[in-house]
């Protein structure tokens, strides 16, 4: 296997391994009573659903210089806060 298709496979194992912390932490959410507790899960799960879709997009493009560049993920856009 070249180096490239192993980077493409680990991608794709990343991902996996981010959606099923996030249905994890949607199971956990679903069980807590606390409102807050709960929102913050699902926000976590949601970050969670983000990297994985994000570490698909980096395993579709391959691997080379460019699309190895640090830039931000689709809705990780920096916020400002007071």
């Amino acid at each position: 296997m070249t180096h490239v298709a192993r980077m493409m496979r680990n991608k794709f194992e990343i991902a996996r391994l981010y959606r099923e912390r996030a249905e994890k932490l949607r199971t956990i959410a679903g069980g807590l009573n606390g409102e807050a507790e709960r929102e913050f899960l699902m926000e976590l799960a949601a970050d969670n659903d983000r990297l994985a879709a994000s570490a698909e997009a980096r395993g579709r493009r391959g691997y080379s210089p460019e699309a190895s560049e640090q830039r931000p993920a689709s809705g990780f856009e920096p916020t400002v806060r007071d």
